[in-house]
Parts: C-alpha cells; structure tokens; sequence
C-alpha cells in the first residue's frame, strides 16, 4: 500500500506514519535514505477481505511549513479485497521424478471447488497446450555432481537464450 503527498515531507515525519490493520497489527513505512519523502510504502502481504486506517502525526507538514489540506480525512479507512484467483507453479522449472509417482506441484487459490485438471503424458497432443513433449534420464549416483551444475544452469537460465547453446563446460550425464 501506499500514500502520496503533493509536496514533500520530512523523513522524521514519514515515520511517524503507521497503518493499522486486524487484531492491531501495525505496519511501518518502507523509506529509503532520502532526507524529503514524497510518498510512502507499506510491504505487505496483507490480510484479505482486511479493514485498515493509515494514521498521520499529529501537525504533519509538508517542506515548506504548509499543513495537510485533508487532514481531518485522517485516520485514513482503507480495506482489502479477496486475494484474487490464483494457479501457479511453485518455480520456473520443475524435476519430476520416476517413482513412486510422478508430480509436480502448483499451488492454488480462491479457484472452483473442484478444479477440473487432466494429467497428461509427455507425449501426448491436447488441446491448445500443442505437443507436450518430456524425456526420461537416469541419472547415475557418480555423476550426481553433474546434475548440480545443470540445476544451476536452469535456475538462471532465461527464456530468450538456450541453455545448450553454450560450447564451455559441456556436462553429461
């Protein structure tokens, strides 16, 4: 969350600006090193469906001496909605393993009761996904040092440049 001002305020003053929510939680502003704020951030998360009041110090004013023109708007409601509709996996790549079963997980939330899902084989042609296409490796306990250097790889690997596209440091398995 977070609240702008119109001009700057001291960074003493910024502060002093809380945001209260359920059970008397509180959160503190997330400044940076600046000596005039013009705005300030509240990390959350934050609870769902939350109400909440951002409190100012009392006198807050801006730079140049000038006092808050809304500031019998303060404490300030404010709520939070439903977190929204979520499925996601739970990193950029996945290992499946052979056995005993095969899956990898994804997390979901505030989607239908029963999610109508369909388990696929790395093979098989389905619907807009178009070929999906996997393949099997055994992986040997000496050459486990191997797969190391490749969980690296993929881990920083970004979509626009292939991994195998590099000739240094050529692993197998």
């Amino acid at each position: 969350m977070q609240l702008y001002f119109s001009a700057s305020i001291s960074k003493d003053q910024a502060n002093r600006i809380v945001l209260k929510g359920p059970e008397g939680k509180i959160w503190r502003p997330q400044l940076d090193s600046q000596e005039e704020v013009s705005h300030v951030s509240f990390k959350g998360p934050f609870p769902e469906n939350g109400n909440f009041s951002i409190e100012l110090p009392t006198g807050l004013k801006d730079m140049t001496g000038r006092p808050l023109i809304n500031a019998d708007k303060f404490p300030l409601s404010v709520r939070t909605e439903a977190y929204p509709p979520l499925a996601k996996f739970s990193a950029r790549f996945g290992i499946v393993e052979l056995k005993p079963e095969p899956v990898l997980p994804v997390t979901l939330r505030n989607l239908e009761p029963e999610v109508k899902a369909k388990m696929l084989k790395t093979d098989q042609e389905e619907g807009i996904l178009g070929k999906v296409i996997g393949k099997f490796l055994n992986v040997q306990t000496e050459k486990g040092e191997s797969v190391q250097v490749w969980l690296r790889k993929v881990a920083s690997a970004s979509r626009d440049k292939s991994i195998f596209s590099e000739k240094e440091g050529s692993h197998r398995f």
